[in-house]
């Protein structure tokens, strides 16, 4: 028995005059399937219908208006009366419209209201509408297949295609009730899933992914091509082997999911969830991480010597940037530093003797993961590259994107998040910083309320900061406050500082121990 044949399948297809419907008749049509196509014109349905025929005879296609129930029941009577069944219905009819996008210039408030009702009516009402009319008939032969479209938009801020977006993440809410619904009252023989294509490059985002002037990737392009395993978009003809498994019988025990066909876009946060649940299952139910990019710390000496001859890791500006300048050469680093900067840390420089700059560049890069198998400045660069398109706001949207992922997997397994400031708390190599202050904590709070997503109260990376009243903030978060890493710095006015006694550096660390203890008590608990 070849569970993939679909030669006897009747396959209804909305939208199929498309990019991807089109090519999901083409496919179906080759591997033996009778083909419907539905498109509200009739001109369209016509060519289409001849173009089908080179490949098979068996396609058909009528009028029909996905958001017009008077017109999809009068296409299923037609269907029926000459087809006698259907099999599969898929709803690709969708679309997007400008007024439902955020422009680069643009923020929520410019999102005209009426364009965005009209993007949640074709995708979502575009297929709950065929989804009951054809439904129905497949209820009473207790038999059929319904494939909705949906996007990994539904699960992303990546794109600013709020509309699209958000009528998307109904269709995967759908999807799932539906799939239940008809199994439990019609049988077995009812399923119900969803395609989630990745990133592909159509006429309606073109303009968001490529640049028109200089035809290479536009910012938002970059952010998912670095968050792409595959380093690719993808091509409409690689869904149809997704489409092909859920049209036939290999599919019979799936129902209720949603297929991400994305070159591997969702499975770095899957594999984190699989991570938190198997910590969670070995008892380790408090997990501190940070969302620094590329360097997890940073020093440029990693035994300052004090006044008492102990020794202590050291972060000295006009040597970083001496580093960043004359070792690394980062493109555009000067223009972080000011005249002044610049000047000292070239005097700085020139200081230097080989061994100094080789044991300076080693130090920076030991912040770096994996650098125990050794990174070259060349590599580092390489790095550092990946990150040009995501500024302190995009950086902000992805952290709040992978903590909307992330979070119900913890809460669900008792899972305390802890969030690491940034150390340094300021950007460094042109990399921005997302958890650094109150303001970026209530922001995050205030994103993903969840009290698992909480963070790590480091006095030690935040006391770096003048502008951060550490009482105040651990007052403020105290709920938040999962785990507790209390060192002392001392800085200076040039944003150098080194790790400091307890009780000589610029923490106060009694008022804060005072603070933990009352919250301690107050919770009664132990950290």
């Amino acid at each position: 028995m070849n569970l993939f044949n679909i030669e006897n399948k009747t396959i209804v297809i909305t939208g199929a005059v498309g990019v991807l419907g089109s090519e999901m008749s083409r496919y179906l049509l080759q591997n033996g399937a009778t083909v419907i196509i539905l498109h509200y014109k009739e001109e369209p349905v016509l060519l289409a219908i001849e173009n089908l025929k080179k490949i098979s005879s068996k396609v058909d296609g009528y009028i029909c208006n996905v958001l017009d129930e008077a017109s999809l029941q009068e296409a299923c009577v037609k269907i029926i009366e000459k087809h006698h069944q259907i099999d599969v219905l898929i709803n690709a009819a969708g679309g997007n419209m400008p007024g439902a996008t955020i422009a680069v210039d643009q923020n929520i408030f410019d999102v005209k209201i009426d364009d965005f009702k009209k993007v949640v009516d074709l995708n979502l009402f575009g297929s709950v509408l065929p989804s009951l009319i054809f439904g129905k008939e497949m209820a009473k032969n207790k038999q059929g297949i319904i494939i909705n479209i949906s996007s990994m938009t539904a699960q992303s801020a990546v794109s600013r295609v709020v509309g699209y977006s958000a009528s998307k993440a109904a269709i995967d809410n759908f999807t799932k009730w539906l799939s239940v619904e008809l199994a439990l009252k019609f049988g077995e023989g009812l399923r119900v899933n969803a395609l989630a294509p990745g990133f592909f490059i159509g006429n309606q985002n073109r303009d968001l992914l490529i640049d028109k002037q200089t035809g290479t990737y536009t910012d938002r392009g970059n952010s998912i091509i670095q968050n792409t395993p595959m380093k690719r978009f993808g091509n409409v003809e690689e869904l149809n082997g997704a489409i092909h498994f859920l049209c036939s019988e290999a599919s019979k025990f799936v129902t209720g999911v949603v297929i991400p066909v994305d070159g591997g876009f969702s499975a770095y946060i899957e594999n984190y969830k699989r991570s938190i649940e198997n910590l969670a299952q070995s008892g380790i139910k408090i997990i501190c991480y940070n969302f620094m990019p590329v360097l997890d710390w940073t020093r440029t000496s990693l035994d300052y010597e004090l006044e008492d001859g102990s020794k202590a890791l050291r972060f000295d500006k006009t040597a970083f940037a001496s580093f960043e300048l004359y070792l690394l050469k980062r493109p555009d680093a000067e223009k972080s530093y000011s005249e002044l900067e610049i000047k000292e840390a070239t005097a700085y420089f020139k200081t230097l003797s080989e061994a100094e700059k080789n044991q300076l560049t080693k130090n920076i890069i030991a912040g770096l993961p994996g650098a125990e198998e050794g990174y070259t400045l060349e590599k580092f660069q390489a790095i550092l590259h990946t990150y040009k398109a995501i500024n302190a706001q995009k950086l902000k949207e992805n952290l709040v994107f992978f903590l909307k992922q992330i979070t119900p997997t913890a809460t669900q397994n008792g899972v305390l998040m802890c969030l690491h400031p940034d150390d340094p708390p300021y950007p460094i190599l042109g990399l921005p910083r997302v958890a650094s202050t109150e303001a970026d904590y209530a922001y995050l709070f205030q994103q993903v309320p969840a009290l698992s997503n909480g963070i790590t109260f480091c006095t030690g990376s935040l006391g770096v900061r003048p502008d951060n009243d550490l009482v105040q903030l651990f007052k403020k978060f105290a709920d938040r406050v999962h785990f507790l890493h209390l060192r002392s710095t001392k800085r200076d006015d040039k944003g150098n500082f080194y790790e400091a006694n307890h009780l000589e550096g610029d923490v106060d660390m009694f008022s804060v121990v005072r603070e933990v203890l009352l919250e301690e008590k107050k919770k009664k608990i132990n950290w």
